[in-house]
């Protein structure tokens, strides 16, 4: 600094300026020199530390965020040469995936290092360390190891790794951190290894349930497949027949649905393939299927695999069980409308699987002439509706308590080949006839109906546990549905349903005047078929679907089935 009386040329005074800026911005000076523009260094000054709040801010975030992000990600494999006395040897480096993006968006290097240590804690470097080292040999024997254990096939497309021009890759389900050890380990192709780099949580619990299932006491049994929550409801007391029979294999199209009805019978399947996501289209659901099962179930190596109904799910396990040739049951086989796009995609569903199946259980007499009309007259049984098995079950805890003292409507829908202006159109009729009587829509979770819900901005309830529907159907006054079980249940109430579709597989329903058909999914036609079928005297007799021990007579059929095998 220069001494005061000291004249400065221009040059010198314009670096004190500059050198005093510094001091001022960086806050090492807080008085001394004086230069005429204070205020200026007093804003930058000023500028400068709310700049490193929203620095600090914003590093907080990304920690918070990609924390959370990287976590549970799988880290890339590199192979390097290092130098050793025999020679050159490979080691696999494990480092985890961060971009320079990644690196510059953190403003702040205190925040990235703190990121950088929550990675090394993290999955990614179980060890605590940034890489890991093994050699050559090492996963040589490794490998070997486990093939030997796995058959040498790759334990998720089942394929024989000798034949494959690859190496196989070794794939650890758990890691025990006091030994530093990688264990419970798999063989996996390449090609599958790759798949699980991603959402590695979803199949650590898939390989495991795998490693589980291939137990002694899961070997050569009955495997139930549920698929939605009406195939939970049909196939729980075929299930409860057979108990220890029996392996039950959850598929999960309906996660949440399923989950409730799974709760309210105190039931747990043995595997959960756990398929759903998001805005789920029919071919993610049946490649999914494609891809996980066929391992499940040569695992198990089942007597039998059981589908019911007409799902997409069911139709994807009868064709990895017909390739597998394993023998296939239909429980509810023979429902047809032979009209492929209503219901749609059931109709296509239902009439492929009848042609892979080996044992048909129709639940009704026309359902078994609908099966002989196509060729398939051998091991065809009449035995009725297991979802009135469950109704019975349930029937007898209902409370004779209205859930709610004024009169009402029940109604549901829910199908596929209604989205767009059809269901629309049902909506706004259902809201005019609001204006008349109560009705309780339990909303269904697909995205495509609470879409028009919002739209038409008509009052609904969450979607109800089997019981509590039972219940409301006990004390509704009618029912309105496009629901196929809807239309076998009413009838146990003495329930009339408006059925609103343009075909039915349940004939039945109509031809007794239990339901009407409404074939114009329009408002006006709508309202006035409810008012004109509800001035018709209806005589209710027995539910022509089922009389609650169709899962006894099942049980017979496939015990004579097995004697006759041995």
């Amino acid at each position: 600094m220069p001494k005061k009386g000291y004249k400065q040329t221009k040059e010198q005074k314009e670096k004190t300026r500059q050198l005093v800026k510094k001091q001022w911005e960086t806050g090492k000076r807080k008085g001394g020199y004086k230069i005429k523009d204070t205020s200026k260094m007093k804003k930058a000054q000023k500028k400068r530390l709310e700049d490193s709040e929203i620095r600090k801010k914003r590093g907080q975030q990304l920690l918070k965020r990609d924390t959370k992000k990287w976590k549970n990600s799988l880290s890339i494999s590199k192979k390097e040469f290092y130098q050793s006395k025999e020679g050159k040897k490979w080691i696999e480096k494990y480092s985890p995936i961060i971009s320079k993006k990644t690196k510059e968006n953190y403003q702040d290097p205190i925040f990235y290092n703190k990121f950088v240590d929550a990675m090394r804690n993290s999955k990614v470097w179980q060890d605590g360390k940034s890489f890991e080292k093994y050699g050559l040999d090492f996963n040589r024997k490794l490998r070997t190891e486990v093939r030997k254990t796995d058959n040498n096939t790759c334990q998720l497309c089942l394929r024989n790794l000798d034949l494959i021009d690859e190496n196989a890759a070794v794939h650890h389900i758990d890691y025990d951190k006091k030994n530093n050890k990688k264990t419970n380990l798999i063989s996996l192709c390449k090609s599958c290894h790759s798949k699980t780099n991603f959402n590695r949580e979803r199949w650590t619990t898939y390989f495991k349930q795998l490693k589980k299932i291939k137990e002694k006491k899961y070997k050569n049994k009955e495997v139930l497949i549920i698929t939605t929550r009406p195939c939970t409801l049909k196939m729980y007391p075929i299930w409860k027949k057979l108990k220890n029979e029996a392996v039950v294999i959850n598929m999960g199209q309906q996660k949440e649905l399923i989950e409730q009805t799974l709760k309210m019978l105190d039931w747990t399947p043995d595997f959960d393939l756990n398929i759903m996501k998001k805005s789920q289209t029919l071919n993610i659901i049946m490649t999914e299927i494609m891809s996980l099962l066929p391992s499940v179930l040569e695992s198990i190596k089942p007597k039998r695999v059981w589908v019911h109904g007409d799902t997409s799910s069911s139709l994807a396990v009868a064709l990895v069980s017909s390739m597998l040739k394993i023998p296939l049951v239909h429980n509810e086989a023979g429902l047809r409308t032979y009209d492929k796009r209503n219901p749609f995609p059931e109709e296509i569903n239902r009439q492929l699987i009848d042609r892979m199946a080996d044992i048909y259980f129709a639940p009704t007499k026309q359902a078994a002439k609908n099966l002989k009309k196509e060729g398939i007259r051998k091991n065809v049984y009449v035995v009725g509706n297991t979802v009135i098995d469950a109704l019975e079950m349930i029937k007898k805890t209902l409370p004779d308590k209205r859930p709610i003292e004024e009169k009402y409507v029940l109604a549901t829908v829910h199908r596929r080949e209604s989205f767009g202006d059809e269901i629309e159109q049902i909506f706004l009729a259902l809201k005019e006839l609001s204006k008349k009587i109560k009705i309780i829509i339990p909303a269904h979770p697909n995205p495509n109906v609470q879409k028009i819900i919002k739209k038409v901005k008509i009052d609904t309830v969450e979607p109800m546990n089997y019981k509590d529907f039972l219940w409301h159907m006990k004390h509704c006054e009618y029912i309105v549905s496009d629901s196929g079980g809807v239309q076998e249940e009413a009838p146990s109430f003495k329930k009339k349903v408006i059925v609103l579709r343009k075909t039915t597989e349940r004939g039945e329903l109509i031809k007794l005047g239990y339901g009407i058909l409404v074939k114009k999914l329009e408002k006006d036609y709508i309202l006035k078929s409810i008012d004109k079928f509800l001035t018709k005297k209806v005589i209710f007799g027995k539910n022509p679907f089922g009389d609650g021990k169709s899962s006894m007579r099942i049980l017979r059929i496939i015990n004579k089935l097995s004697k006759n095998l041995k």
